[in-house]
């Protein structure tokens, strides 16, 4: 069985099935404190939550689909590790 312990940095959908992705963090962070969250979404309207700001996601924390270039991907986990 997989815990989140397993991860430091989690990419997360917005649209999933039965739940939300702020949702899903706000949980996940209940769960697992301390994880790194990454917003992949395809929604231009997409705002973040104050409570998903206080789990630490900001803007830089954020992709639009499609990402044009995924190596902003690698550059972002590497950031949010060393936060």
């Amino acid at each position: 069985e997989l815990t989140l312990k397993q991860y430091d940095v989690v990419i997360v959908d917005m649209r999933l099935p039965g739940m939300d992705g702020n949702s899903f963090i706000i949980e996940a962070n209940r769960i697992g404190p301390g994880l790194k969250y990454i917003v992949h979404t395809g929604s231009v309207n997409y705002h973040l939550s104050s409570e998903v700001r206080a789990i630490g996601v900001g803007p830089d924390y954020i992709f639009l689909k499609p990402v044009p270039d995924l190596m902003r991907f690698v550059e972002t986990i590497h950031k949010a590790l060393k936060e």
